[in-house]
């Protein structure tokens, strides 16, 4: 599994990180800081080419794909998802 991107749905960091965390079940205190300078403000991939190179790709949601990530983090911590 790679993540490539979407570029049908943006999301902003924030956004992502306490869907991460909701799935997680932590909800941890973030400073949130100004991005440093010259920080492109949005991201959106362009994945046409990709898509005509592998037509067959196969699409996994976020919820899917961060749940699977945590698993794959989780089994491979001595202490958990959450090192101590």
């Amino acid at each position: 599994m790679v993540n490539i991107g979407d570029d049908r749905a943006e999301i902003r960091i924030i956004d992502l990180a306490n869907r991460l965390f909701d799935l997680a079940g932590v909800h941890p205190r973030l400073a949130i800081e100004a991005p440093p300078p010259g920080s492109p403000e949005r991201r959106l991939p362009s994945l046409r080419r990709l898509r005509s190179l592998a037509p067959g790709l196969a699409h996994t949601d976020l919820d899917t794909g961060l749940r699977t990530m945590l698993t794959w983090y989780s089994d491979r911590s001595p202490n958990g998802l959450i090192a101590e």
